[in-house]
């Protein structure tokens, strides 16, 4: 039975933006960690449908980030890491 991986999920998001540059859907990225940025997320974007480079390339590029945007992210990461845990424990 064929086991998809995350190292899989890379290689076929990689062959998913040559494919998109090669019918010239968008063009290549320069950027190397605009291109790791997709690469890195894509296991989490077949969850659904697969998601082409060109569907999200807008989205990668034109992305603002700032202190408080992260600030608010990680909070909400360690909120909800800390109640799992307190729940883990309690049913303990």
């Amino acid at each position: 039975m064929y086991k998809l991986t995350i190292s899989s999920c890379r290689c076929i998001s990689i062959q998913i933006q040559i494919f998109d540059v090669y019918r010239k859907d968008v063009k290549v990225q320069k950027n190397i960690f605009k291109l790791a940025l997709y690469i890195a997320l894509f296991p989490q974007l077949i969850a659904g449908p697969i998601v082409r480079y060109v569907d999200i390339e807008e989205q990668i590029e034109k992305r603002n980030h700032s202190f408080e945007k992260f600030a608010v992210a990680a909070m909400s990461y360690l909120y909800t890491f800390l109640s799992i845990k307190a729940l883990q424990s309690a049913s303990i």
